[in-house]
């Protein structure tokens, strides 16, 4: 992704959030959580309409969260696009409120549910133990309880800049949500698919990075242009 940018001269375009953590420090102090915070790397940076964001993976809900409160971003892009972080994986018909009610009263019931997966699913287990170390949790079902408010409800339709939102044919970890993503904005958007015949249908275009890269870029060329 470095390398498309760097042939084009790009500037101000940034990731929120660290490479290992999901919303970790996104707001500048030292150990925050809260998930209406906008972003440590928008704090004191110039008013630019060259100002630009970009996210990807599960921290691609921190980006449209900044863009819809620090309109001095230009444009936003979310790869892939993430609605509701946990609602993929709640069971079919329940809401999240359910889920923390569910959770709340058997802890412990959660915690061992949780456990026996992760002896099964390596991608469990990396889940689980990444995202508690992200949150500071101290539980799978603290882990879980503090993912459920990482959502862009109530937050997608304040953003105002151009918004590129990318989805891949075989997204594994959060199928359908950069649709939902898309849907719920109301600036100007695209949505860009990834498909099996480029090469580019795993999460966040994997294989393909180059390719990705071009795609993309080329989006952030001419809607920069056109805002001029």
């Amino acid at each position: 992704m470095t390398a498309p940018a760097i042939s084009r001269s790009t500037s101000s375009f940034f990731t929120f959030g660290p490479p290992l953590s999901t919303f970790q420090n996104i707001c500048g102090h030292d150990d925050c959580r809260d998930p209406s915070c906008t972003g440590r790397f928008l704090r004191g940076a110039p008013l630019s309409s060259r100002l630009r964001g970009r996210d990807p993976s599960r921290r691609a809900a921190a980006a449209p969260r900044a863009a819809a409160f620090d309109h001095r971003l230009a444009a936003c892009i979310a790869n892939g696009g993430v609605f509701d972080f946990m609602g993929g994986k709640l069971p079919p018909g329940m809401t999240g409120e359910q889920m923390r009610e569910y959770i709340r009263s058997d802890p412990d019931g959660m915690d061992k549910g949780m456990a026996t997966m992760m002896e099964s699913s390596t991608e469990m287990r990396w889940a689980v133990q990444n995202g508690m170390f992200t949150f500071k949790a101290t539980s799978p079902a603290d882990w879980f309880l503090k993912s459920l408010d990482y959502t862009l409800e109530g937050v997608a339709d304040k953003v105002e800049c151009p918004t590129l939102v990318i989805d891949t044919e075989s997204e594994q970890f959060f199928p359908g949500a950069a649709k939902q993503l898309f849907d719920a904005l109301t600036c100007p958007k695209t949505f860009m698919l990834f498909t099996a015949e480029e090469g580019a249908e795993d999460h966040c275009q994997v294989g393909t990075p180059m390719l990705a890269g071009q795609k993309i870029f080329d989006w952030l060329e001419e809607t920069l242009a056109a805002i001029g």
